[in-house]
């Protein structure tokens, strides 16, 4: 910057459409404890990038837990599509371990 010039920094989160996807995808489930229900739009990105999980008994160990969940994805969706992937296996493994 030379001195006197005004230097502005934009930072995007992702790639904008022109007009959002207001399109909603829903999902929903129930045991004999719980209900829930989901819903997810894309809106304004040209990616879905948000994600969540679902289960309803955590374990055989623990079958009346439930694991409930939701991703943010922030510029992508490798990071919320990876955490609602795997993290409730890390989560199970990690329990395990430190149960026994």
């Amino acid at each position: 910057n030379s001195r006197g010039s005004k230097s502005t920094l934009s930072i995007s989160m992702g790639l904008s459409l022109p007009t959002p996807i207001t399109d909603k995808k829903n999902e929903e489930g129930n045991n004999d404890q719980l209900k829930y229900s989901v819903s997810s739009m894309q809106g304004w990105r040209n990616n879905m990038e948000d994600d969540h999980a679902v289960c309803l008994s955590f374990s055989e160990e623990h079958p009346d837990w439930s694991y409930f969940s939701v991703f943010d994805g922030h510029a992508g969706a490798a990071a919320s599509l990876y955490c609602a992937s795997f993290l409730l296996d890390k989560i199970r493994a990690k329990f395990s371990e430190i149960s026994q």
